[in-house]
């Protein structure tokens, strides 16, 4: 049975990651900052995931701003589904969240070299392709953001840095590395954690303004 592990279980992303590989006859472990959310996630995915497969999901700690941890949970993993992402604490400065978003990159990537690991899939963003104003018509996979464009927030800028990280390292260690850029993500709620589909609730529980947001 081939072995995945995914960052970030508790994340909104993460949960039907974790659902489908389980679904599809895999073993999955899973990181998390603290097992004490262990049984919640287990909870809502047995909605989803028949008890014989849920059987084949396991948990570790780690924190993505630490090294420790990541090498021994991904032991004996064949590939890695990387969706967690720092995303600071609302008060770093751009370079402090940059920073934060390339350290997370470099510590899963590290330790997935250290337990022999060559396939990672990224989940990134669409702020790692993000133009200017003036620019019109398609862009191809070879368009990157440019970090000096005074248009972009701090968010935007890590998530360059993140992924141009991710790029380098796979690179210099030789990894079959595939990223995702998503806009922003809605959905059925497995977990708490509601990412982008808090937008869709605030709107339905009355927005009082309506700020401009670039998604």
């Amino acid at each position: 049975m081939k072995k995945v592990v995914v960052s970030g279980g508790s994340g909104f992303v993460a949960s039907w990651v974790i659902a489908d590989f389980l679904n599809h006859g895999y073993a999955v472990t899973t990181s998390l900052r603290s097992l004490t959310k262990a049984d919640g996630i287990k909870r809502a995915l047995a909605r989803y995931v028949p008890a014989t497969a849920l059987a084949n999901l396991t948990f570790f700690v780690a924190d993505l701003t630490q090294p420790d941890g990541w090498a021994t949970g991904m032991a004996g993993a064949d590939g890695v589904i990387h969706v967690a992402s720092p995303l600071g604490h609302g008060t770093e400065s751009t370079d402090e969240l940059a920073c934060v978003a390339r350290d997370g990159v470099q510590n899963v990537f590290q330790a997935a070299v250290t337990a022999g690991i060559t396939r990672i899939v990224m989940t990134s963003s669409q702020a790692a392709s993000t133009p200017d104003s003036q620019v019109t018509g398609t862009l191809t996979e070879n368009f990157w953001t440019d970090p000096q464009n005074p248009e972009l927030d701090a968010y935007r800028i890590s998530k360059v840095t993140a992924e141009r990280t991710a790029w380098e390292l796979a690179a210099a260690h030789h990894l079959d590395l595939t990223t995702i850029l998503p806009g922003a993500i809605f959905g059925p709620v497995m977990t708490q954690n509601l990412s982008s589909n808090a937008i869709l609730l605030q709107l339905l529980q009355g927005q009082p303004a309506l700020p401009k947001v670039p998604l």
